[in-house]
């Protein structure tokens, strides 16, 4: 029975209709038993469409109508045309198929665009995608033409320069044997590779798919066949022309792209990268992150598919494509920015549920939501939504984690000797209350990433010490004071799992803080002091030395504030600056206090006359007779011989001039002689509880 099909030509997106088609039967087609267990990928048989799902509010009478079935167009009666898009998948939705004849009209004016500046660029430099540029790297990014798509993925990885090298290794291997475990493997998956799409269900296209896996398995024993590669396999497939092509741009993606051992039998690799994922979220996130830690659900159990399929069986095709043509030029850091920005895109809608099912339902939908669909805005939020800064350095983490060096040793049957050259970087969460003199415990936690406690539980090593350091490793702010192992666990909703951890006990080294930060500020208190010794009157010296001494103290705490970092509390080189600060202040305001008792009263002379016991003092001092002292104290008159030898008149007028303190003047001057004590005992007592408290705790 001969059917209509919508068919989009790949190279220049018209719509056009082809017929006829050969008929299938739509009995139970793309349904999954419901006795059939669950799978990683697609179920056989089930339809997984590239851009459907997504909801669409589209008012019905908004519709385009069916075209006339009669008898004079060919078309049987109550039968509907099959709607595809130009790389044969299928839509059963009507309103999907109109939102994606919507989008891909939107979507011709660009992919016009791109064509004629990328034939232009080509024009003008023959190796244009041959030789890696900025300018190149902006032109992927804004999309490659599918007329140039397979020659630029061959060229940027490298894939055509290797097929070279090798002409008759892939038609070797495909006449290869394989062992029968493996070919089954891969027989059962050609079914349950794309069974939505048109292509897939002939024969030939299976072959190829067939070919590629086996001769992948052959090259890459370590590899043999893991689940997810079928469904990589078949998109290059559609793209590439020969399955020769597909074999060798998959060994570049598997060699070169992504991380080491990612498709091994156990995916190490793209475990790592989940945990990569996991902790980009912990920095990108903390609060979804957090909340999802309460639920007990692990992002393992969402995100592990699109990291295992590269994203194939999960977005649009459109949108998948140009994820790839990012990935195949950029790397492997292109899948973090996508999964970020389909996590962070639908952060609210997470957040708001509070079981597995509601978080397995915000997952199933975020991948068909609308700004998925509109796959150049899509590409456009994966390089701004996610922080760049953030993706750098914890890919750093990736690429520090080596797993090219693990051996394998059977030593029994049930035992297994596993040893791995890891080289991680950690961050340590510091407490700096007691900064300069405080000391840290920084955790180290290893955990089993897939294995509950039922099936694997984790212990240190009995004899000797589980950890050891390099002898002679020194650390310029630290020492290494002691290590402490011990294990634990990590509870979640699907099981108990088991962890290894390690403290490190450090003490930071306070050599650097005594002669920077100590010592100085002593010796500035100490300055200040020297006002106490100083006469009241001199007020302009008095008061330079407390502002100077104060104002230095201020800069040597900025300086030292600057430094270390910013936190909420006070620690305890905040307490030494406050401290000596008051100590200089205090000065300054002593001798506020003493200037101004000194200027409270003036000096009054006396204004009686000496008594002829003064006088007589007198007399012994400087020798007068009794004849001038008697003079004077009866008040006569001297004579003038007495007046000419300098007699009792300048006794009288010595004792009359000299002058004496007031009250508040011999306060002021009694608060100095205090404060030349008082001070140093302060500052001696305050020393010995600072250094006793922070040094002893």
């Amino acid at each position: 029975m001969n059917r209509i099909k919508f068919h989009v030509n790949a190279r220049d997106s018209v719509i056009s209709f082809m017929y006829p088609q050969p008929s299938r039967s739509d009995t139970n087609k793309g349904r999954r038993p419901r006795s059939q267990k669950a799978f990683v990928g697609p179920q056989p048989n089930q339809h997984q469409h590239k851009i459907h799902g997504r909801h669409t509010y589209v008012h019905k009478d908004s519709l385009p109508s069916q075209p006339s079935q009669n008898s004079s167009s060919g078309l049987p009666l109550n039968r509907k045309p099959p709607r595809l898009d130009r790389y044969g998948f299928e839509f059963e939705d009507e309103l999907e198929w109109v939102e994606y004849i919507l989008f891909t009209e939107s979507y011709k004016e660009i992919l016009s665009k791109r064509k004629l500046q990328w034939t232009t660029a080509v024009e003008a430099d023959p190796d244009f995608y041959s030789v890696r540029s900025p300018k190149l790297k902006r032109y992927i990014r804004k999309g490659i033409p599918q007329s140039l798509r397979h020659v630029v993925w061959m060229e940027t990885i490298g894939a055509r320069a290797l097929k070279a090298q090798h002409v008759r290794l892939y038609s070797k291997l495909i006449h290869s044997q394989l062992p029968p475990d493996i070919s089954d493997g891969i027989t059962v998956d050609l079914h349950r590779t794309f069974p939505g799409n048109i292509h897939f269900q002939s024969g030939k296209i299976r072959q190829a798919l067939f070919n590629v896996l086996a001769a992948n398995a052959h090259r890459n024993p370590s590899i043999g066949y893991c689940q997810g590669l079928n469904y990589v396999v078949g998109v290059l497939l559609l793209i590439l022309p020969t399955e020769e092509d597909t074999f060798w741009l998959l060994q570049c993606l598997i060699h070169q792209i992504l991380p080491n051992k990612y498709y091994n039998k156990d995916l190490c690799g793209a475990q790592v990268g989940i945990e990569v994922l996991q902790s980009l979220l912990r920095r990108q996130d903390p609060v979804l992150t957090e909340h999802m830690k309460k639920l007990g659900l692990p992002w393992t159990l969402f995100v592990t598919r699109w990291f295992i399929c590269l994203f194939a069986d999960v977005l649009p095709i459109e949108t998948l494509l140009r994820v790839w043509d990012c990935l195949f030029y950029e790397g492997v850091k292109v899948l973090f920015r996508v999964a970020l920005t389909l996590i962070l895109q639908n952060r609210r809608e997470l957040l708001a549920q509070q079981d597995m099912d509601g978080i397995n339902r915000v997952f199933k939908r975020l991948i068909h939501e609308q700004n998925v669909l509109q796959c150049h805005d899509f590409i456009r939020d994966i390089f701004t939504i996610p922080d760049s800064l953030n993706i750098r350095q914890h890919l750093a983490i990736q690429k520090h984690i080596s797993l090219k060096y693990t051996q394998m040793e059977v030593v029994r049957a049930s035992i297994f000797c596993s040893l791995s050259g890891l080289k991680l970087t950690f961050s340590c969460m510091m407490e700096l209350s007691k900064y300069p003199l405080d000391s840290q415990v920084c955790t180290m936690e290893i955990a089993s990433f897939s294995k509950t406690m039922k099936e694997l539980e984790l212990k240190w090593q009995t004899t000797g010490d589980p950890v050891k350091m390099y002898q002679g490793l020194k650390m310029p702010q630290f020492a290494i004071v002691d290590i402490v192992t011990s294990t634990c666990q990590e509870s979640f909703q699907i099981g108990n799992y088991s962890c290894l951890k390690a403290e490190y006990h450090l003490r930071r080294a306070i050599g650097f803080h005594l002669v920077q930060s100590y010592l100085p500020t002593i010796l500035i208190v100490v300055i200040s002091w020297v006002s106490f010794w100083m006469d009241v009157d001199s007020v302009a010296g008095r008061t330079t030395l407390g502002v100077t001494t104060l104002l230095t103290v201020s800069s040597k705490a900025s300086g030292v504030q600057a430094e270390i970092p910013q936190v909420s509390y006070v620690k305890a080189i905040d307490i030494w600056m406050g401290t000596c600060t008051a100590f200089i202040f205090a000065a300054l305001l002593e001798f506020t206090l003493v200037n101004y008792f000194w200027r409270k009263k003036s000096v009054m002379p006396y204004t009686r006359t000496p008594t002829t016991t003064e006088l007589q003092e007198l007399q012994q001092k400087q020798g007068l007779n009794s004849e001038r002292i008697l003079m004077a104290s009866t008040g006569g008159k001297p004579s003038a011989s007495t007046l000419e030898n300098g007699g009792i008149g300048n006794i009288a007028m010595e004792v009359c001039l000299q002058p004496t303190l007031g009250t508040y003047q011999r306060l002021a001057q009694r608060i100095d002689v205090g404060c030349r004590i008082f001070f140093p005992l302060l500052f001696s007592l305050f020393n010995c509880l600072y250094w006793v408290t922070y040094l002893t705790s």
